[in-house]
């Protein structure tokens, strides 16, 4: 889902989507997760959330991207971002049922 939605001054989430990983050998079970696409203070990250972090009262994201900013955007994924980022994932999910 593509949203293009300005958070603060200088950090912008891009789009949302869900994936599913299936683990056949060691786990055998359905792993979904969210992937968000940011852009924070002119630098790409990507930030995973597993299903069950959204709903066990644990937020934990999975971040990658550039090494520049990489402890100042994880830290802020921790802080003011949790909210708009369980906000998106929650519209992408009623996006996702009327599809």
């Amino acid at each position: 889902m593509n949203l293009q939605k300005k958070i603060k001054d200088n950090v912008i989430l891009h789009y949302v989507e869900s994936k599913t990983i299936i683990y056949l050998r060691d786990f055998g079970g359905v792993i979904k997760f969210y992937e968000l696409s940011f852009t924070y203070f002119g630098h790409h990250y990507i930030v995973r959330v597993k299903e069950s972090d959204l709903t066990d009262g644990h937020f934990w994201p999975n971040v990658e991207g550039d090494s520049e900013l990489y402890d100042s955007f994880e830290d802020a994924c921790q802080d003011y971002l949790e909210k708009p980022i369980k906000e998106a994932i929650s519209n992408y999910k009623k996006w996702e049922e009327e599809e």
